[in-house]
Protein backbone atom coordinates (compact mmCIF):
# COMPACT_ATOMS: atom_id res chain seq x y z
CA UNK A 1 0.00 0.00 0.00
CA UNK A 2 1.26 3.48 -0.80
CA UNK A 3 2.30 5.29 2.36
CA UNK A 4 -0.76 7.40 3.08
CA UNK A 5 -1.39 8.33 6.69
CA UNK A 6 -4.95 8.63 7.92
CA UNK A 7 -6.10 11.63 9.91
CA UNK A 8 -7.10 10.87 13.51
CA UNK A 9 -10.82 10.92 12.72
CA UNK A 10 -10.31 8.56 9.76
CA UNK A 11 -8.34 6.23 12.03
CA UNK A 12 -11.31 6.23 14.44
CA UNK A 13 -13.59 5.17 11.60
CA UNK A 14 -11.16 2.42 10.63
CA UNK A 15 -11.06 1.25 14.24
CA UNK A 16 -14.85 0.93 14.33
CA UNK A 17 -14.78 -0.99 11.05
CA UNK A 18 -12.27 -3.42 12.53
CA UNK A 19 -14.49 -3.98 15.56
CA UNK A 20 -17.87 -4.20 13.84
CA UNK A 21 -19.04 -5.97 10.71
CA UNK A 22 -21.68 -3.24 10.29
CA UNK A 23 -20.96 0.51 10.17
CA UNK A 24 -23.20 3.54 9.65
CA UNK A 25 -20.84 6.42 8.80
CA UNK A 26 -22.65 9.76 9.08
CA UNK A 27 -19.57 11.98 8.90
CA UNK A 28 -19.97 15.35 7.25
CA UNK A 29 -19.27 15.84 3.53
CA UNK A 30 -15.65 16.76 2.99
CA UNK A 31 -14.22 14.76 5.90
CA UNK A 32 -12.69 12.03 3.69
CA UNK A 33 -14.91 9.06 4.48
CA UNK A 34 -13.81 7.11 1.40
CA UNK A 35 -10.22 6.66 2.52
CA UNK A 36 -10.94 5.00 5.88
CA UNK A 37 -13.27 2.44 4.32
CA UNK A 38 -10.83 1.60 1.53
CA UNK A 39 -8.11 1.05 4.14
CA UNK A 40 -10.43 -1.45 5.80
CA UNK A 41 -11.19 -3.23 2.53
CA UNK A 42 -7.49 -3.60 1.70
CA UNK A 43 -6.84 -5.08 5.15
CA UNK A 44 -9.87 -7.35 4.75
CA UNK A 45 -8.75 -8.59 1.33
CA UNK A 46 -5.15 -9.18 2.41
CA UNK A 47 -6.35 -11.30 5.32
CA UNK A 48 -8.08 -13.58 2.83
CA UNK A 49 -11.48 -11.92 2.87
CA UNK A 50 -13.83 -11.93 -0.10
CA UNK A 51 -14.17 -9.37 -2.87
CA UNK A 52 -15.88 -6.04 -2.31
CA UNK A 53 -18.85 -4.26 -3.84
CA UNK A 54 -19.37 -0.48 -3.70
CA UNK A 55 -22.66 1.08 -4.82
CA UNK A 56 -22.54 4.85 -5.31
CA UNK A 57 -23.72 7.70 -7.56
CA UNK A 58 -22.56 7.47 -11.17
CA UNK A 59 -20.26 10.46 -10.76
CA UNK A 60 -18.30 8.68 -8.00
CA UNK A 61 -17.78 5.27 -9.63
CA UNK A 62 -14.45 5.88 -11.36
CA UNK A 63 -13.42 9.40 -10.30
CA UNK A 64 -13.65 8.68 -6.57
CA UNK A 65 -13.75 4.99 -5.65
CA UNK A 66 -11.75 3.74 -8.63
CA UNK A 67 -9.19 6.53 -8.46
CA UNK A 68 -8.75 6.39 -4.68
CA UNK A 69 -8.12 2.64 -4.71
CA UNK A 70 -5.46 3.03 -7.39
CA UNK A 71 -3.85 5.77 -5.31
CA UNK A 72 -3.77 3.49 -2.25
CA UNK A 73 -2.82 0.15 -3.73
CA UNK A 74 -2.24 -0.46 -7.43
CA UNK A 75 -2.12 -4.18 -6.83
CA UNK A 76 -5.83 -4.18 -6.05
CA UNK A 77 -7.90 -4.74 -9.19
CA UNK A 78 -10.91 -2.44 -9.44
CA UNK A 79 -13.71 -3.05 -11.92
CA UNK A 80 -15.93 -0.01 -12.58
CA UNK A 81 -19.31 -1.07 -13.95
CA UNK A 82 -21.28 1.25 -16.21
CA UNK A 83 -24.34 0.57 -18.33
CA UNK A 84 -22.23 -0.07 -21.44
CA UNK A 85 -19.84 -2.60 -19.86
CA UNK A 86 -21.90 -4.04 -17.02
CA UNK A 87 -21.78 -7.72 -18.05
CA UNK A 88 -18.04 -7.68 -18.65
CA UNK A 89 -17.37 -5.62 -15.51
CA UNK A 90 -18.85 -8.34 -13.30
CA UNK A 91 -16.53 -11.07 -14.47
CA UNK A 92 -14.48 -12.85 -11.76
CA UNK A 93 -10.90 -11.87 -11.03
CA UNK A 94 -11.25 -8.43 -9.50
CA UNK A 95 -10.85 -7.36 -5.89
CA UNK A 96 -13.34 -4.49 -5.84
CA UNK A 97 -16.43 -3.95 -7.98
CA UNK A 98 -17.91 -0.44 -8.18
CA UNK A 99 -21.33 0.26 -9.68
CA UNK A 100 -23.91 3.04 -9.64
CA UNK A 101 -27.39 2.61 -8.15
CA UNK A 102 -28.96 1.62 -11.47
CA UNK A 103 -26.66 -1.41 -11.48
CA UNK A 104 -28.45 -2.82 -8.42
CA UNK A 105 -31.25 -4.13 -10.65
CA UNK A 106 -28.77 -6.00 -12.85
CA UNK A 107 -27.08 -7.48 -9.79
CA UNK A 108 -30.34 -8.67 -8.27
CA UNK A 109 -31.55 -10.26 -11.52
CA UNK A 110 -28.26 -12.14 -11.96
CA UNK A 111 -27.30 -12.63 -8.35
CA UNK A 112 -27.60 -16.41 -8.20
CA UNK A 113 -24.79 -16.82 -10.73
CA UNK A 114 -22.78 -13.76 -9.68
CA UNK A 115 -22.83 -14.71 -5.99
CA UNK A 116 -21.13 -18.00 -6.77
CA UNK A 117 -18.58 -16.52 -9.19
CA UNK A 118 -17.55 -13.30 -7.47
CA UNK A 119 -17.47 -14.39 -3.82
CA UNK A 120 -18.28 -10.91 -2.48
CA UNK A 121 -18.62 -10.54 1.29
CA UNK A 122 -17.74 -6.81 1.73
CA UNK A 123 -20.51 -4.36 0.75
CA UNK A 124 -20.63 -0.55 0.92
CA UNK A 125 -23.27 1.97 -0.09
CA UNK A 126 -22.02 5.52 -0.58
CA UNK A 127 -24.36 8.53 -0.36
CA UNK A 128 -26.96 6.39 1.40
CA UNK A 129 -29.75 8.92 1.01
CA UNK A 130 -30.33 7.25 -2.37
CA UNK A 131 -31.80 4.23 -0.54
CA UNK A 132 -33.86 6.00 2.13
CA UNK A 133 -37.15 5.45 0.28
CA UNK A 134 -38.42 2.01 1.27
CA UNK A 135 -40.67 1.83 -1.82
CA UNK A 136 -37.92 2.54 -4.35
CA UNK A 137 -36.80 -0.40 -6.49
CA UNK A 138 -33.16 0.33 -5.77
CA UNK A 139 -33.82 0.18 -2.02
CA UNK A 140 -35.66 -3.12 -2.26
CA UNK A 141 -32.85 -4.54 -4.40
CA UNK A 142 -30.21 -3.38 -1.91
CA UNK A 143 -32.10 -4.95 1.02
CA UNK A 144 -32.29 -8.30 -0.77
CA UNK A 145 -28.67 -8.28 -1.92
CA UNK A 146 -27.33 -7.22 1.47
CA UNK A 147 -28.55 -10.41 3.10
CA UNK A 148 -25.65 -12.28 1.48
CA UNK A 149 -22.86 -9.99 2.74
CA UNK A 150 -21.13 -10.25 6.10
CA UNK A 151 -19.34 -6.89 6.16
CA UNK A 152 -21.61 -3.95 5.38
CA UNK A 153 -21.37 -0.18 5.66
CA UNK A 154 -23.46 2.78 4.58
CA UNK A 155 -22.06 6.29 4.21
CA UNK A 156 -24.03 9.53 4.23
CA UNK A 157 -23.35 12.99 5.56
CA UNK A 158 -26.92 14.14 4.90
CA UNK A 159 -29.16 11.24 5.90
CA UNK A 160 -32.36 12.52 7.48
CA UNK A 161 -32.46 15.80 5.55
CA UNK A 162 -36.06 15.12 4.51
CA UNK A 163 -37.39 13.11 7.46
CA UNK A 164 -34.96 13.22 10.35
CA UNK A 165 -36.15 9.95 11.93
CA UNK A 166 -37.98 8.02 9.22
CA UNK A 167 -35.14 8.21 6.70
CA UNK A 168 -33.12 5.81 8.85
CA UNK A 169 -35.40 2.79 8.55
CA UNK A 170 -34.54 1.63 5.00
CA UNK A 171 -30.75 2.12 5.33
CA UNK A 172 -30.82 0.09 8.54
CA UNK A 173 -32.92 -2.60 6.87
CA UNK A 174 -30.03 -2.90 4.42
CA UNK A 175 -27.38 -3.04 7.13
CA UNK A 176 -28.98 -5.33 9.71
CA UNK A 177 -32.21 -6.63 8.18
CA UNK A 178 -34.37 -4.75 10.68
CA UNK A 179 -32.65 -5.97 13.83
CA UNK A 180 -32.23 -2.54 15.41
CA UNK A 181 -35.16 -0.49 14.08
CA UNK A 182 -37.56 -3.36 13.49
CA UNK A 183 -38.53 -5.28 10.34
CA UNK A 184 -41.85 -3.44 9.76
CA UNK A 185 -41.75 0.21 8.65
CA UNK A 186 -45.27 1.10 9.82
CA UNK A 187 -44.50 -0.16 13.32
CA UNK A 188 -41.29 1.86 13.44
CA UNK A 189 -43.09 4.97 12.18
CA UNK A 190 -45.83 4.65 14.80
CA UNK A 191 -43.28 4.13 17.56
CA UNK A 192 -41.16 7.16 16.64
CA UNK A 193 -43.62 9.63 15.08
CA UNK A 194 -47.20 10.84 15.32
CA UNK A 195 -49.48 11.88 12.42
CA UNK A 196 -50.37 15.51 11.76
CA UNK A 197 -53.06 16.67 9.33
CA UNK A 198 -51.16 18.79 6.81
CA UNK A 199 -54.00 19.81 4.49
CA UNK A 200 -57.72 19.55 3.75
CA UNK A 201 -57.53 16.05 2.29
CA UNK A 202 -57.32 13.00 4.56
CA UNK A 203 -54.30 11.93 2.53
CA UNK A 204 -52.36 15.03 3.55
CA UNK A 205 -50.55 13.60 6.56
CA UNK A 206 -47.12 14.46 7.84
CA UNK A 207 -45.30 12.51 10.52
CA UNK A 208 -43.62 14.46 13.30
CA UNK A 209 -41.01 12.94 15.65
CA UNK A 210 -42.27 12.07 19.13
CA UNK A 211 -40.52 13.52 22.15
CA UNK A 212 -37.36 11.54 22.71
CA UNK A 213 -37.46 9.90 19.27
CA UNK A 214 -34.03 11.20 18.27
CA UNK A 215 -32.43 9.88 21.44
CA UNK A 216 -34.24 6.53 21.23
CA UNK A 217 -33.15 5.88 17.64
CA UNK A 218 -29.62 7.10 18.34
CA UNK A 219 -29.31 4.67 21.26
CA UNK A 220 -30.35 1.78 19.02
CA UNK A 221 -27.70 2.71 16.46
CA UNK A 222 -24.93 3.60 18.92
CA UNK A 223 -22.89 0.42 18.53
CA UNK A 224 -22.41 0.77 14.77
CA UNK A 225 -22.64 4.51 14.06
CA UNK A 226 -19.99 7.21 13.83
CA UNK A 227 -20.05 10.88 12.84
CA UNK A 228 -17.24 13.37 12.38
CA UNK A 229 -17.69 17.12 11.92
CA UNK A 230 -15.29 18.79 9.51
CA UNK A 231 -14.39 21.75 11.73
CA UNK A 232 -13.66 19.44 14.66
CA UNK A 233 -11.35 17.24 12.57
CA UNK A 234 -9.34 19.98 10.88
CA UNK A 235 -8.31 23.55 11.49
CA UNK A 236 -10.70 24.88 8.86
CA UNK A 237 -10.80 28.56 7.83
CA UNK A 238 -14.61 28.71 8.26
CA UNK A 239 -17.64 29.02 6.01
CA UNK A 240 -20.36 31.68 6.17
CA UNK A 241 -23.79 31.22 4.58
CA UNK A 242 -26.04 34.19 3.94
CA UNK A 243 -29.17 35.06 2.01
CA UNK A 244 -29.07 37.89 -0.53
CA UNK A 245 -32.64 39.16 -0.90
CA UNK A 246 -33.51 41.09 -4.06
CA UNK A 247 -36.56 42.74 -5.61
CA UNK A 248 -37.80 41.67 -9.03
CA UNK A 249 -38.87 44.15 -11.73
CA UNK A 250 -42.51 45.27 -11.82
CA UNK A 251 -43.24 43.44 -15.08
CA UNK A 252 -41.89 40.21 -13.62
CA UNK A 253 -43.82 40.75 -10.38
CA UNK A 254 -47.12 41.08 -12.27
CA UNK A 255 -46.43 37.91 -14.23
CA UNK A 256 -45.43 36.08 -11.05
CA UNK A 257 -48.65 37.04 -9.25
CA UNK A 258 -50.74 36.08 -12.28
CA UNK A 259 -49.06 32.66 -12.45
CA UNK A 260 -49.49 32.18 -8.70
CA UNK A 261 -53.25 32.71 -9.05
CA UNK A 262 -53.42 30.33 -12.01
CA UNK A 263 -51.57 27.61 -10.14
CA UNK A 264 -53.72 28.08 -7.04
CA UNK A 265 -56.88 27.66 -9.12
CA UNK A 266 -55.44 24.65 -10.96
CA UNK A 267 -54.65 22.91 -7.67
CA UNK A 268 -57.82 23.95 -5.85
CA UNK A 269 -59.85 20.84 -6.60
CA UNK A 270 -56.95 18.39 -6.65
CA UNK A 271 -55.13 16.39 -4.05
CA UNK A 272 -51.81 18.19 -4.11
CA UNK A 273 -49.23 15.52 -4.81
CA UNK A 274 -45.47 15.83 -4.90
CA UNK A 275 -45.75 15.84 -8.69
CA UNK A 276 -48.36 18.50 -9.41
CA UNK A 277 -47.31 20.59 -6.43
CA UNK A 278 -43.70 20.42 -7.62
CA UNK A 279 -44.64 21.47 -11.14
CA UNK A 280 -46.50 24.50 -9.81
CA UNK A 281 -43.60 25.45 -7.56
CA UNK A 282 -41.09 25.04 -10.38
CA UNK A 283 -43.02 27.42 -12.64
CA UNK A 284 -43.11 30.07 -9.94
CA UNK A 285 -39.42 29.68 -9.11
CA UNK A 286 -38.58 30.06 -12.80
CA UNK A 287 -40.55 33.29 -13.13
CA UNK A 288 -38.94 34.69 -9.98
CA UNK A 289 -35.57 33.92 -11.58
CA UNK A 290 -36.57 35.77 -14.76
CA UNK A 291 -37.87 33.19 -17.23
CA UNK A 292 -41.01 31.33 -18.20
CA UNK A 293 -42.18 28.54 -20.50
CA UNK A 294 -43.88 29.79 -23.65
CA UNK A 295 -44.90 26.19 -24.32
CA UNK A 296 -43.65 22.76 -23.31
CA UNK A 297 -40.14 23.27 -24.68
CA UNK A 298 -39.46 26.94 -25.44
CA UNK A 299 -38.12 29.20 -22.69
CA UNK A 300 -38.57 32.95 -22.81
CA UNK A 301 -36.07 34.91 -20.74
CA UNK A 302 -38.01 37.87 -19.38
CA UNK A 303 -35.29 39.42 -17.26
CA UNK A 304 -31.56 38.71 -16.93
CA UNK A 305 -30.87 40.97 -13.95
CA UNK A 306 -30.31 37.98 -11.62
CA UNK A 307 -27.68 36.56 -13.96
CA UNK A 308 -26.03 39.97 -14.11
CA UNK A 309 -26.02 40.09 -10.30
CA UNK A 310 -24.35 36.66 -10.14
CA UNK A 311 -21.74 37.79 -12.66
CA UNK A 312 -21.03 40.94 -10.64
CA UNK A 313 -20.63 38.90 -7.44
CA UNK A 314 -18.23 36.55 -9.22
CA UNK A 315 -16.17 39.43 -10.56
CA UNK A 316 -15.74 40.77 -7.02
CA UNK A 317 -14.66 37.44 -5.54
CA UNK A 318 -12.29 35.56 -7.82
CA UNK A 319 -12.97 31.83 -8.27
CA UNK A 320 -16.56 30.70 -7.82
CA UNK A 321 -18.96 27.80 -7.92
CA UNK A 322 -22.43 28.68 -9.22
CA UNK A 323 -25.42 26.41 -8.62
CA UNK A 324 -28.12 26.52 -11.29
CA UNK A 325 -31.50 24.78 -11.59
CA UNK A 326 -32.39 24.79 -15.29
CA UNK A 327 -30.47 24.54 -18.55
CA UNK A 328 -31.81 27.87 -19.76
CA UNK A 329 -30.62 29.46 -16.51
CA UNK A 330 -27.18 27.94 -17.12
CA UNK A 331 -27.02 29.50 -20.58
CA UNK A 332 -28.08 32.96 -19.35
CA UNK A 333 -25.49 32.80 -16.57
CA UNK A 334 -22.71 31.74 -18.93
CA UNK A 335 -23.58 34.60 -21.27
CA UNK A 336 -23.51 37.16 -18.44
CA UNK A 337 -20.16 35.86 -17.16
CA UNK A 338 -18.48 35.65 -20.56
CA UNK A 339 -19.57 39.22 -21.39
CA UNK A 340 -17.34 40.25 -18.49
CA UNK A 341 -14.43 38.30 -19.90
CA UNK A 342 -14.61 35.45 -17.40
CA UNK A 343 -13.56 31.92 -18.30
CA UNK A 344 -16.49 29.64 -17.54
CA UNK A 345 -17.29 25.93 -17.61
CA UNK A 346 -20.12 23.75 -16.30
CA UNK A 347 -21.06 20.26 -15.17
CA UNK A 348 -24.57 18.87 -15.45
CA UNK A 349 -26.24 15.65 -16.56
CA UNK A 350 -25.20 16.20 -20.17
CA UNK A 351 -21.46 16.06 -19.40
CA UNK A 352 -19.85 12.58 -19.69
CA UNK A 353 -17.88 11.22 -16.72
CA UNK A 354 -14.50 11.45 -18.46
CA UNK A 355 -15.13 15.06 -19.40
CA UNK A 356 -16.18 15.86 -15.82
CA UNK A 357 -12.77 14.75 -14.58
CA UNK A 358 -11.03 16.94 -17.15
CA UNK A 359 -13.17 19.93 -16.14
CA UNK A 360 -12.43 19.48 -12.43
CA UNK A 361 -8.68 19.16 -13.06
CA UNK A 362 -8.72 22.23 -15.30
CA UNK A 363 -10.65 24.29 -12.76
CA UNK A 364 -8.29 23.31 -9.95
CA UNK A 365 -5.35 24.20 -12.20
CA UNK A 366 -6.67 27.72 -12.83
CA UNK A 367 -7.93 27.33 -16.38
CA UNK A 368 -11.41 28.62 -15.44
CA UNK A 369 -12.63 31.45 -13.22
CA UNK A 370 -16.08 30.03 -12.56
CA UNK A 371 -17.73 26.62 -12.69
CA UNK A 372 -21.49 26.14 -12.92
CA UNK A 373 -22.89 23.01 -11.28
CA UNK A 374 -26.30 21.40 -11.45
CA UNK A 375 -26.96 20.03 -7.94
CA UNK A 376 -28.59 16.80 -9.13
CA UNK A 377 -25.53 15.91 -11.23
CA UNK A 378 -22.61 17.48 -9.39
CA UNK A 379 -23.39 17.79 -5.68
CA UNK A 380 -21.32 14.73 -4.74
CA UNK A 381 -17.72 13.69 -5.05
CA UNK A 382 -16.11 16.76 -6.63
CA UNK A 383 -13.20 18.56 -4.98
CA UNK A 384 -13.16 22.20 -6.06
CA UNK A 385 -11.11 23.82 -3.31
CA UNK A 386 -9.77 26.52 -5.64
CA UNK A 387 -13.17 28.18 -5.29
CA UNK A 388 -13.92 30.15 -2.15
CA UNK A 389 -17.46 31.28 -2.98
CA UNK A 390 -20.54 29.23 -3.84
CA UNK A 391 -23.46 31.17 -5.30
CA UNK A 392 -26.96 29.75 -5.60
CA UNK A 393 -28.53 31.59 -8.53
CA UNK A 394 -31.89 30.22 -7.30
CA UNK A 395 -32.69 28.50 -3.99
CA UNK A 396 -33.46 24.81 -3.62
CA UNK A 397 -35.94 22.86 -1.52
CA UNK A 398 -33.47 19.98 -1.29
CA UNK A 399 -31.26 20.35 1.80
CA UNK A 400 -29.16 17.33 0.89
CA UNK A 401 -28.16 18.91 -2.43
CA UNK A 402 -27.65 22.26 -0.70
CA UNK A 403 -25.30 20.87 1.94
CA UNK A 404 -23.44 18.58 -0.45
CA UNK A 405 -22.85 21.19 -3.15
CA UNK A 406 -21.66 23.73 -0.59
CA UNK A 407 -18.99 21.20 0.46
CA UNK A 408 -17.40 21.03 -2.99
CA UNK A 409 -15.22 24.00 -1.97
CA UNK A 410 -15.36 23.71 1.82
CA UNK A 411 -13.61 20.41 2.49
CA UNK A 412 -10.21 18.95 3.37
CA UNK A 413 -7.61 20.90 1.41
CA UNK A 414 -9.34 24.28 1.64
CA UNK A 415 -7.04 26.97 3.08
CA UNK A 416 -9.25 30.04 2.60
CA UNK A 417 -12.43 31.19 4.29
CA UNK A 418 -15.48 30.18 2.23
CA UNK A 419 -18.72 31.98 1.53
CA UNK A 420 -22.12 30.71 0.38
CA UNK A 421 -24.58 33.21 -1.11
CA UNK A 422 -28.20 32.21 -1.74
CA UNK A 423 -30.09 34.67 -3.93
CA UNK A 424 -33.84 34.91 -3.28
CA UNK A 425 -36.50 37.26 -4.63
CA UNK A 426 -38.53 39.03 -1.95
CA UNK A 427 -42.18 37.95 -1.54
CA UNK A 428 -41.86 34.96 -3.85
CA UNK A 429 -41.62 31.21 -3.45
CA UNK A 430 -37.84 31.67 -3.34
CA UNK A 431 -38.01 32.62 0.33
CA UNK A 432 -40.23 29.64 1.13
CA UNK A 433 -37.89 27.22 -0.65
CA UNK A 434 -34.89 28.54 1.25
CA UNK A 435 -36.67 28.35 4.61
CA UNK A 436 -37.92 24.79 3.98
CA UNK A 437 -34.37 23.80 3.06
CA UNK A 438 -33.04 25.26 6.32
CA UNK A 439 -35.79 23.60 8.38
CA UNK A 440 -34.94 20.19 6.91
CA UNK A 441 -31.33 20.81 7.83
CA UNK A 442 -32.28 21.60 11.42
CA UNK A 443 -34.15 18.31 11.74
CA UNK A 444 -31.27 16.37 10.27
CA UNK A 445 -28.78 18.03 12.61
CA UNK A 446 -31.00 17.26 15.61
CA UNK A 447 -30.81 13.57 14.78
CA UNK A 448 -27.07 13.78 14.12
CA UNK A 449 -26.44 15.48 17.46
CA UNK A 450 -28.30 12.70 19.25
CA UNK A 451 -26.29 10.05 17.42
CA UNK A 452 -23.02 11.72 18.34
CA UNK A 453 -24.04 11.81 21.99
CA UNK A 454 -24.62 8.06 22.00
CA UNK A 455 -21.75 6.90 19.77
Amino acid sequence: MKEIVLYDHQAQTLSLRRQSSLVLDLSEPGTGKTLAHLFHFIEHRRRGGGAGLVVCPLSLVGPVWGAEMKRLDRNMSVSCAYAANRIKAFEPGHDLYVVNYEGLHYLLENWTALKRKLKIDWFLIDEGTAVKNKEAKRTKAAIKLARDFEFKSLLSGTLGAKDAVLDYWAPMAILDGGKRLGPVYSAYRSATCYPVQAGPSRHMISWEPRDGAYEAVAALLADISIRHVLEECHDMPGQIIHNLVIDIPKKLRLMYEQMAKQQALALKDKVISAINGGVAANKLLQIAAGSVYDNESLISVLDDSRAELVAALCEERGCNIIAFKWHHQRDVLINALEKRGRKVTYIDGTVPVARRNEIVDAFQAGVYDDILLHPAAAAHGLTLTRATTTIWASPTYNYEEFEQLNRRAYRIGQVNRCEVIVITAQNTLDTHAYQVCLDHGKGMMGMFDAIRDFS
